[in-house]
């Protein structure tokens, strides 16, 4: 097959996000793999097998690369996304779960959190949850830690009675996806951003112990990644 004409039906396709360097060099490997095929034939029925074989294989993996949805609902992969699915204490939640999709660093390694919101008293010499079993009075939160330097934790907040957005004076108002708004605060090791969508409050703080903060650009970048997420 001409690789014009290839090029033209796989730019007819219908696309996901993938990054387009990646999509050349996977794009060329399958090329040279076709066109290495066709030049072993010796004979008019054996060049007719593998060119018809080379054909197929190229639709099938173009179809991998541009048509299947990268992730299991479709759409980008979750961060983390294995170790994310294994958090079994996400599922005691009724209401929606978001979490992002892309980070402007390499992402080592998560762990579950949750902020408690309910009565406290003492026990055993230690402070008891009273509540602490009632996923109303707790709110779930993941720390995604960078893999490489420089070092940053990305903190995601995910709840729907507790926090509400901030009106202080020296929060930054911004708009997500054009029409959501948002706050956001910059400080010396921290970057925040808080929005609200139906009744869930979402909070993401990005920490870096260097100071090394992030363009506010990529913190909107992140919140506008996000999407639900189901067990």
């Amino acid at each position: 097959m001409n690789k014009d004409r290839l090029d033209q039906k796989l730019q007819s396709m219908p696309k996901v996000k993938l990054e387009e360097h990646k999509k050349r060099k996977m794009l060329q490997n399958i090329l040279e793999r076709d066109e290495s095929e066709e030049q072993l034939g010796d004979s008019r029925i054996k060049g007719w097998f593998i060119s018809v074989g080379g054909t197929l294989a190229v639709a099938l993996l173009a179809m991998v690369i541009f048509v299947m949805p990268s992730g299991p609902f479709g759409g980008a992969a979750f961060l983390a996304e294995e170790e994310l699915r294994g958090i079994e204490e996400l599922e005691k939640f009724d209401h929606v779960l978001k979490f992002p999709t892309y980070a402007p660093f390499e992402i080592g390694e998560i762990e579950y959190d949750e902020l408690y919101w309910g009565d406290r008293e003492p026990k055993d010499g230690q402070v008891h949850y009273v509540q602490g079993d009632d996923p109303d009075y707790l709110t779930p939160g993941i720390n995604y830690f960078s893999e490489e330097e420089p070092r940053y934790q990305l903190t995601v907040y995910l709840d729907d009675q507790h926090m509400q957005l901030s009106e202080k004076d020296d929060f930054e108002a911004v708009t997500l996806n054009g029409d959501i708004e948002a706050r956001y605060d910059q400080r010396e090791f921290v970057q925040e951003l808080l929005w609200q969508e139906g009744e869930v409050v979402f909070n993401i703080a990005i920490r870096s112990d260097e100071g090394d903060l992030l363009p506010k650009e990529e913190i909107i970048k992140i919140a506008e990644s996000f999407e639900i997420f189901e067990f």
